[in-house]
């Protein structure tokens, strides 16, 4: 069958999903689609093909389980639900455009528990960038120059000797290195020992973004930010258009060949007050 990336009705992609599945697995019905979604009703999904049920932001998250989705299309499945459940032109058309954005996703590839120190420093993605348009010729002390700001002649050479052992590039016939995958991922598992790496990286890169606005001019560095209230609606919303808007920068970005420089893009989305709930219940106390 199509991938879902090529649907503009849930409906349609989830009838399909149902065609493709009962013809290539004999044991495959609704009720064992509704068993590893983790649904009551064995008729659900029936229900939902038929348009006599809609999905809830639950019932969407158990069916993405039940489809065995990755991220990617996770993410598209969502943004899908939303389109066609919406009844404001304006909201269809916002939802519409980031399918649109979404239909040419890169491919991915998650990082394994043994490349989680990839992301212990900052820099070592930045040397798997480097490396691949520029020629240090094993020259460490110039390609621990290259990065801004420098780092020590030791630590390229380490982060440099990981990405090789941990086959995140290779060595190209042109002297260069190739990367093994153009874009990686940690996913969205939360196992200890990479939420703890992943926010460790995080906030490095918060922090050279701060440092970035005292010692890169404004011509070469962008730093913006608006505060807003909103509701859990409205930030459900806002996630989806982030996600789209991330792709399409790995998607423009892997389309840019003529690389000379190699830089950081963060997107930042946190709360700055209370909820209403929670601040109703402080004032009572």
């Amino acid at each position: 069958m199509d991938k879902i990336f090529q649907y503009t009705d849930y409906r349609q992609y989830l009838k399909a999903y149902y065609d493709f599945k009962k013809e290539t697995t004999s044991y495959f019905s609704y009720r064992y689609f509704s068993l590893k979604a983790g649904i009551n009703s064995p008729s659900y999904l029936k229900s939902v093909i038929e348009g006599k049920r809609n999905l809830s932001k639950v019932s969407t998250e158990k069916f993405i389980q039940g489809l065995g989705h990755s991220e990617k299309e996770a993410q598209y499945f969502r943004v899908l639900i939303l389109f066609n459940q919406s009844s404001v032109p304006e909201e269809k058309q916002q939802f519409y455009t980031q399918m649109l954005a979404m239909s040419d996703f890169v491919n991915d590839t998650k990082l394994s528990s043994n490349q989680y120190q990839y992301l212990k420093n900052w820099y070592t993605p930045v040397i798997r960038e480097l490396v691949s348009y520029f020629d240090f010729e094993n020259d460490f002390q110039l390609l621990a120059d290259a990065v801004f700001p420098p780092i020590t002649e030791n630590a390229a050479k380490r982060s440099f000797e990981f990405l090789l052992k941990s086959k995140l590039i290779k060595k190209s016939p042109s002297g260069l290195y190739n990367q093994t995958n153009r874009a990686l991922t940690s996913g969205k598992d939360h196992p200890e020992t990479l939420g703890l790496v992943r926010r460790n990286y995080h906030k490095q890169m918060i922090q050279k973004a701060a440092d970035s606005l005292d010692e890169v001019s404004i011509e070469e560095r962008l730093a913006m930010g608006i505060s807003v209230g909103i509701s859990k609606t409205g930030y459900d919303v806002l996630l989806s258009e982030i996600a789209a808007f991330r792709e399409r920068i790995i998607t423009l970005v892997d389309k840019d060949q003529a690389t000379h420089r190699t830089y950081q893009f963060n997107i930042q989305l946190f709360p700055t007050s209370f909820g209403l709930d929670e601040i109703h219940e402080r004032s009572e106390k």
